[in-house]
């Protein structure tokens, strides 16, 4: 017979419960501080429009991935890609002005440059298809690059030695009448010849721009194509834009972390 005083098991399992259930100590990561939320600052870069997501809770300087839109202007298909690039302690410079998209983009570094809260060694450029060759330029201060659907048939000649070690990111659909896939082999091999560290990433089944905002697979759309001439069909495919954006978003990473490995710094 168990002594009075010993307390049954029924009686262990609800302190138990109470110790677990009972509020601690406020805590917070030292990456990402709970107050510390991501919000788009505009960036004063008259005549031109852009805007500065900072990850939350990164010390500056950090690491940036300026972003350039497809031909028809911004829209929510950056979305995903800046939602990964703050998760992976890098921040969003989303250029919002498209006239001159070359332009834009050159602006856009120097005034990185002079931003204090901006690593300029540790640049990088996102482009959506037409926006795709505007990030490709040679002669830029950047460290990486990630070309989505940039129209591969007009990479195939590419001037030798362009772009030395630099590292450069493809991906377009299988089925993107736009990017054809021996089209975007030839695009890596002749960014190769011209001194890139190059990957390229096939989606088998995407169409172009399979990442645009849509309701279902059921939804197409025409959209303009990346040299401009005539319109190419995009079928969205919500789940593969997030494959996609985490490939992006793991590929600069790993291109602009900090010496010794070190992405980001934490607080």
């Amino acid at each position: 017979m168990p002594h009075p005083q010993a307390p049954t098991r029924r009686r262990l399992c609800g302190l138990l419960a109470a110790a677990l259930l009972r509020p601690g100590p406020a805590t917070a990561s030292p990456e990402y501080l709970p107050e510390a939320e991501p919000q788009p600052q505009p960036f004063p870069m008259a005549p031109l429009a852009a805007t500065l997501t900072l990850p939350p809770g990164i010390r500056p300087p950090v690491a940036a991935v300026a972003v350039l839109h497809d031909r028809l202007g911004p829209d929510p298909r950056a979305e995903p890609y800046i939602r990964h690039l703050l998760g992976a302690g890098l921040a969003a410079f989303e250029i919002l002005d498209v006239a001159e998209p070359g332009e834009a983009l050159v602006a856009s570094l120097a005034a990185l440059a002079a931003d204090p809260r901006v690593d300029a060694r540790r640049v990088g450029a996102l482009g959506f298809g037409g926006g795709a060759a505007a990030a490709l330029a040679p002669g830029l201060p950047l460290a990486a690059r990630a070309l989505l659907y940039p129209g591969c048939e007009g990479l195939a000649r590419l001037p030798d030695g362009a772009w030395p070690g630099q590292p450069i990111l493809l991906l377009h659909g299988g089925a993107d009448t736009a990017n054809r896939v021996e089209d975007c082999r030839g695009a890596a091999a002749a960014l190769a010849r011209a001194g890139a560290a190059v990957r390229r990433i096939e989606y088998r089944g995407a169409s172009y721009a399979w990442d645009h905002p849509g309701f279902g697979l059921e939804s197409r759309l025409l959209h303009p194509a990346p040299d401009g001439e005539g319109r190419v069909e995009v079928l969205p495919w919500p789940g593969l834009a997030t494959i996609s954006a985490g490939h992006v978003a793991g590929f600069f990473a790993r291109e602009l972390a900090l010496p010794g490995g070190r992405g980001f710094t934490p607080n």
